[in-house]
């Protein structure tokens, strides 16, 4: 039987890193790790002992916690639960990272404060449960027609690295990773496919906060928000006839037992982020700081991008199988939905007048790196398929 796409890819990456070690114990070394270091497991409370001409700052373990909503055997988990693997690798067992799944340390809605609080060192944050907190980075949520997860993330990337005022709305973090979602779509019960604007007046959809509940509302539903791992319960029972989703969240919640149809009409997708907690961060010594700064930034979150993008295939396979339906959209109603994103638009820019920053020029900015980080569906199907997807 062949083995499922993430199992291939943690096999080679734990080859590479075999393969890395015993280049080390050669005479090698590798920026970031220290020459001659004893990867060997540490004893309890303490890290191995190390040699070479950069010796650790100290010989503690830190134990940190990360927290994630999504659940055990996710892609998304599976992909931080290598990120924690690679740190503590390199660090020699002086980092520790437990992955806490399935907002068991803190809710989606609670991630944000808890990594603030200190109530866990690290978290995967979304930012549509956080609306307004971080205006820059939601501009990626407006009906501009973002078509993929590469593209928004370096989108992000290039606004984060061009303007001071982007950064400093992560002034309270460590920022590890910078990310969207996939496109979200509307998937709905066995009652109600949507292909209309029209089909969507009346129904209770679950959505984020912000952006993707003023769409929704101007489209004739009354959106709802909740946590993801309540919309399963919500369906069954019909306090909801759907939710915006993308493939990747419908399948690792389960949802394509609940649903029937997905309505081909993108809604929005929105940026994530992977924030440490800055005093959890600040008191690791120098040398193990530059270990988690080395497995943070643009090519770990692009990394994440092609998670979902590959998650998202594999996902649409999968319902396909389990008889869900696509439902195409018409380019007349194409045009009727896209005609209310306008005012969307329009509104955030009137209610973000006060960034400190030209928001027309900011909203011209992000539609020109779109354009320029544009991913055609062949391209990226190919860049896919070489990551076993």
């Amino acid at each position: 039987m062949k083995k499922p796409a993430y199992s291939r890819i943690l096999s080679l990456l734990l080859a590479c890193s075999m393969l890395f070690a015993f280049l080390t114990a050669c005479g090698g070394s590798s920026q970031g790790q220290n020459a001659g270091g004893n990867t060997s497991a540490p004893a309890e409370g303490t890290a191995p002992a190390q040699t070479g001409d950069t010796a650790p700052a100290d010989n503690k373990v830190y134990d940190l916690s990360f927290s994630t909503h999504d659940p055990t055997g996710s892609y998304k988990t599976k992909m931080h639960e290598e990120w924690a693997r690679r740190i503590n690798e390199e660090s020699g067992g002086r980092i520790n990272i437990t992955v806490y799944t399935g907002g068991s340390l803190a809710a989606s809605n609670e991630a944000l404060d808890a990594v603030r609080t200190g109530q866990c060192d690290s978290a995967w944050v979304f930012s549509n449960y956080f609306p307004n907190q971080f205006p820059l980075a939601e501009v990626i949520t407006l009906p501009l027609g973002f078509s993929s997860v590469p593209q928004a993330t370096n989108v992000l990337w290039d606004l984060y690295e061009a303007y001071p005022e982007f950064q400093a709305q992560f002034k309270d973090f460590k920022l590890i990773m910078l990310h969207s979602n996939a496109v979200n779509v509307v998937c709905t019960d066995k009652d109600h496919p949507v292909d209309e604007v029209a089909d969507l007046k009346g129904l209770v959809i679950r959505c984020t906060a912000g952006i993707p509940t003023d769409l929704l509302k101007v489209w004739g539903a009354n959106p709802i928000t909740m946590g993801p791992g309540d919309i399963y319960e919500a369906i069954q029972k019909g306090v909801i006839s759907g939710a915006t989703f993308d493939y990747s969240g419908v399948r690792a919640f389960k949802l394509q037992e609940v649903v029937k149809y997905f309505c081909q009409q993108p809604v929005y997708l929105g940026p994530y982020f992977l924030l440490m907690n800055k005093n959890s961060f600040e008191k690791l010594p120098a040398d193990l700081q530059e270990i988690v700064t080395k497995h943070s930034g643009r090519d770990i979150s692009l990394e994440m991008a092609y998670v979902f993008e590959g998650d998202e295939k594999l996902s649409r396979d999968l319902f396909k199988e389990a008889g869900c339906e696509f439902l195409e959209i018409s380019e007349e109603n194409k045009a009727e939905f896209k005609s209310y994103g306008q005012g969307i638009i329009d509104q955030w820019m009137k209610d973000h007048e006060n960034l400190g920053i030209d928001i027309k020029a900011y909203l011209d900015k992000t539609v020109e790196l779109a354009a320029k980080y544009e991913v055609s569906q062949a391209d990226l199907d190919a860049k896919l398929k070489t990551l076993g997807y």
